[in-house]
C-alpha cells in the first residue's frame, strides 16, 4: 500500500473490503455449485423422501438400488442384448460378466436372471464402486460402494440393506447402520 503525503487524501475505506467481498462471494457461490454438480450433490439426488434412504423413485418399488439401475441402463429389460456389447438389464460388458463369476450362471449377461445378474452386480461395486455404473449411479446420487435400503425395503425398516463384501480382505463392508443385528453378514 503505498505510503499517504501531505495533500493526498486515502482511498475510500470501502474500497478494498468491498473487492475482497465480492472474490469471497465469488468463490463462495462457485464452491456451492460445485458441490451440486459433483456426483452425490443435492442436484443429483433428486428429491427426498422422509430422510431415510434414497429418493422417492418410482423405480426403487421394483428392488432399490438394481431396479432403478436397470430401469436407466436398459430401460429395466433384464435379457437386452442390443448387439452394442452390452448385455442384460445392468448392460455388463462380456469381460466383466467373466471376471465376477457371471459363467457360473449364464454365457451372457441378458441370458441370466435378475437375480443372478444382480448378484454379479454386488460383487463388481464391492470391487469398483458405483463408478461401474457412472451415468445412472450419479443420476440416483449413488457413490461408494454402498447403498442404504428404502423404509420397509428388504431390511423391514430403515437399516443397510447395501451389505457389500470386501473381494481382497475377507471382512465384510457393510453400509449405512452396520451396528444393528443383522444389518451386515459375511459373504
Amino acid at each position: 500500500m503505498p505510503l499517504l503525503t501531505a495533500g493526498s487524501s486515502a482511498p475510500p475505506a470501502t474500497s478494498v473490503p468491498r473487492r475482497r467481498a465480492t472474490a469471497a462471494g465469488l468463490l463462495a457461490g462457485a464452491a456451492a455449485a460445485l458441490a451440486l454438480w459433483l456426483p452425490g450433490g443435492a442436484a443429483a439426488a433428486g428429491p427426498r423422501g422422509d430422510g431415510d434412504g434414497p429418493a422417492p423413485y418410482a423405480c426403487a418399488v421394483d428392488g432399490w438400488p438394481w431396479g432403478c439401475i436397470a430401469e436407466c441402463e436398459s430401460g429395466g429389460d433384464w435379457h437386452i442384448n442390443t448387439g452394442n456389447g452390452y448385455y442384460g438389464g445392468l448392460q455388463f460388458g462380456q469381460p466383466t460378466w467373466e471376471r465376477y463369476g457371471g459363467l457360473v450362471h449364464a454365457p451372457r449377461a441378458d441370458l441370466a436372471t435378475r437375480g443372478q445378474q444382480t448378484e454379479i452386480a454386488e460383487k463388481v461395486l464391492a470391487d469398483q464402486g458405483w463408478t461401474a455404473w457412472p451415468g445412472c449411479s450419479g443420476h440416483y446420487g449413488l457413490s461408494g460402494r454402498t447403498y442404504a435400503a428404502r423404509r420397509g425395503g428388504p431390511s423391514g425398516g430403515t437399516a443397510a440393506a447395501g451389505t457389500v463384501p470386501a473381494l481382497r480382505s475377507g471382512v465384510p463392508v457393510c453400509g449405512g447402520l452396520a451396528f444393528l443385528p443383522g444389518a451386515c453378514r459375511p459373504w
